[in-house]
Formats: structure tokens, C-alpha cells, sequence
């Protein structure tokens, strides 16, 4: 709904229903005008320092507890086209519509079973190598993959997970300092841990007293691999397996993680081409 004075784009008034149901999403959505894009140089700079002072950031106007996304309506049209005639103006909303109706059926469809699949699809490959390693099924094994949610830096999300259905932790938020999935996210480095956790990965202090609770209770292991996609060499995500079956204290943990480790690689490595194209690091604004 269009805020008016208050807030140009008042995503925060739906807080309390995001709150209470943790899947539900608000689309706040915008229209972008032909003046609106272009980009600010020096002679077009104060009237844009003026527009936000007046009107407000959109971005600022989103912040909002839980998952709003913002859908940019794109127009060819400015604010004060009075002489547009009937024709133009239904051409410009049906496009406008086909624009709105592809980027809502990547962001909200297409990319969440893209990767819920893929978490699928990693699962049965960890199962298969802990059958063939150690000649048993290892069923409490999850997976989940852990990104930044947008404009958060300090933090990853447990996202498009399997196997949490019984579990606390299912799409937490956790710290980078101060846990495995954030060691193995800023170092692009494959790591494994048994439990107990070492003391520098236990989410210390009183601000995830919360957060520690929620962790898995009969965890044994946890392995985290950096996945990165295309020439970026930094992560896009991390690929947290975690499982509750207690792992041989011999070398066959080694071949264990080495299959592990490589096989993921491998699989999302023929998936690359699929998620770069359905990531965008701006979200829905593109």
C-alpha cells in the first residue's frame, strides 16, 4: 500500500504477522520511474539528495522484522506524462506485469526448490558414502545451506534445509564470529569438527544464550563446505552437513570427509550455471 507521508514504502507494518509465522513473506511493491534510474552524476546529484530527502529511502523504508523483499515495477514513463494515451498506459502495465510475474516466480519458486532439491540431493550423497564407509545408514543426517540474508554482514542464515523437521535450529540466523559455518565462510576452507565443539565455535556470550539453546542436542559431527560459483573465488554459500550418528576414531574418518568433500563440490558444480543464473545479489530488484 502506498504509505504516503509516513513512509513511501511501509513494509514494517506487517512485523507482527512475520514474527508469528516464520515462512510468511511481504512484498513490498514499488515503481521505479525513467527518472528514477538514471545514475547520479554531478549535475543530477542535489535533486536526487532532495527527492530522498523528502520522500525517504525506499531501502530504509523496507527494514522490516523477517522476510519482506521489495519488487521493483520498472517504468518507461515519468510522474507527469499527462498527454500519455490509453494504449500506452495498458502496454506499459502489461509489461510491467510479465517483468513482476518472472522475478516473483524465480525468487519465491524456482529458487527456493532449487535449493531445498540440492540439500536433498547432498543428503543421499552423504548417506551413501557413510553406507559405503562404514557398512551402516546414518539417518539423522541434515543439511542446510547457509548464506547472508540481504544486507546482513555479520551473520549467516540456516536456509532451504533437509532433515530439520524435528529440530530447533531450523532456518536459525547464527553469527559468523564464533562458529564453524562463519570460520569456514570467511576462509573458503572445508571444516570438520567433532563434538563436543571446540570452545571458539560454541556461539559465546549472553547475546546467543537463545541461539545455543536452539542448537541440536544429540549433535556428533558437523562439516561445512564453502561453495563458490563462477571466476568469484569468495563463498556464495556454505554447505552445513550435521549428524547424530557417532563417527570411527580411525583413518576412515579421513576417506570420509574426503568423499564427502568432494562430491559436493562436484554436484554443485553442475548445478552452478542453474543458481548463478537464479542469484541475484540484489534480490528481486533485478
Amino acid at each position: 500500500m502506498d504509505g504516503g507521508i509516513v513512509s513511501n514504502l511501509p513494509a514494517w507494518s506487517f512485523d507482527e504477522e512475520r514474527e508469528l509465522d516464520p515462512d510468511a513473506i511481504t512484498l513490498a511493491i514499488e515503481i521505479q520511474t525513467a527518472t528514477e534510474r538514471r545514475l547520479l552524476s554531478k549535475f543530477n546529484w542535489l535533486a536526487a539528495f532532495v527527492q530522498t530527502g523528502l520522500f525517504g529511502s525506499s531501502e530504509l523504508n523496507l527494514r522490516a522484522a523477517g522476510r519482506a523483499e521489495r519488487l521493483v515495477l520498472s517504468t518507461r514513463l515519468s510522474l507527469l506524462e499527462f498527454d500519455l494515451t490509453a494504449a500506452q498506459a495498458i502496454q506499459e502495465v502489461e509489461d510491467a506485469e510479465r517483468a513482476a510475474l518472472v522475478s516473483l516466480d524465480k525468487w519465491l519458486f524456482r529458487r527456493p526448490e532449487a535449493y531445498r532439491n540440492a540439500c536433498k540431493t547432498t543428503k543421499a550423497l552423504v548417506d551413501d558414502v557413510l553406507e559405503t564407509v562404514l557398512d551402516q545408514s546414518s539417518p539423522r543426517v541434515r543439511v542446510a545451506i547457509a548464506m547472508p540474508d540481504k544486507g546482513f554482514f555479520k551473520s549467516l542464515r540456516l536456509r532451504y534445509s533437509t532433515g530439520y523437521d524435528s529440530y530447533h535450529d531450523e532456518g536459525l540466523l547464527v553469527p559468523i564470529e564464533g562458529t564453524i559455518v562463519g570460520h569456514a565462510w570467511l576462509s573458503g576452507d572445508t571444516l570438520f569438527e567433532i563434538a563436543p565443539l571446540p570452545q571458539e565455535f560454541r556461539m559465546d556470550g549472553p547475546e546467543h544464550r537463545l541461539r545455543r539453546k536452539a542448537v541440536r542436542q544429540d549433535l556428533k559431527w558437523i562439516l561445512c563446505v564453502p561453495i563458490s560459483i563462477g571466476a568469484d573465488k569468495r563463498p556464495r554459500f556454505v554447505v552445513q552437513i550435521d549428524g547424530g550418528s557417532v563417527m570411527p576414531k580411525d583413518g576412515r574418518v579421513d576417506t570420509i570427509i574426503t568423499r564427502i568433500e568432494n562430491d559436493v563440490k562436484e554436484f554443485f558444480g553442475l548445478l552452478a550455471e542453474t543458481l548463478n543464473e537464479l542469484e541475484d545479489s540484489d534480490g528481486l530488484e533485478k
